[in-house]
């Protein structure tokens, strides 16, 4: 992607479970840094909100060995996700009303479920339709208010906007 001077190249490793987060040093010397000579921004991402694993088994001291081998990492930031995205996205209810069809004040004043994806999923059945996730979501997302749900996020995406600006 090119944004005024820059070329930008995004890649993503999914670990699955934090217990395998060692093998992102790895990924990132043989897949990022050997092939692109650039200025690499390291994201660090994961959710805090997991009943299945608990972020404590990468014990700190395996964070600071992680970033010691992610050599040629100009920057690297930690993202802690302690909501699903969904909660994120739900922010800004008037780009969920338009994709609906439905007015605002159609909106229900309170969404029934504990997470967010819960909650999308029980909001798109008031309408009769099927909440999707992932690449399926496009459109919904397309329509949102991005600057909205940067300014309102629980994770610090104002200094990852900051990279690119």
């Amino acid at each position: 992607m090119r944004s005024n001077d820059m070329f930008l190249l995004f890649k993503y490793f999914s670990v699955g479970t934090i217990t395998n987060m060692t093998q992102s040093a790895a990924w990132f010397k043989a897949q990022c840094s050997k092939q692109y000579q650039s200025d690499w921004h390291i994201c660090l991402c994961y959710d805090s909100d997991d009943y299945r694993e608990d972020v404590s088994r990468f014990y700190e001291g395996d964070w600071l060995n992680l970033r010691k081998k992610l050599k040629g990492a100009q920057k690297i930031l930690d993202m802690t996700a302690c909501a699903d995205i969904e909660d994120v996205l739900l922010v800004d209810k008037v780009g969920i009303c338009n994709y609906l069809q439905v007015s605002f004040d159609q909106f229900p004043e309170h969404l029934s479920g504990s997470k967010g994806k819960r909650k999308m999923k029980n909001l798109f059945r008031t309408y009769n339709l099927t909440y999707h996730e992932g690449h399926r979501a496009q459109y919904l997302i397309e329509g949102l208010d991005m600057q909205l749900l940067i300014d309102s996020a629980q994770i610090p995406l104002r200094t990852l906007e900051a990279w690119f600006i």
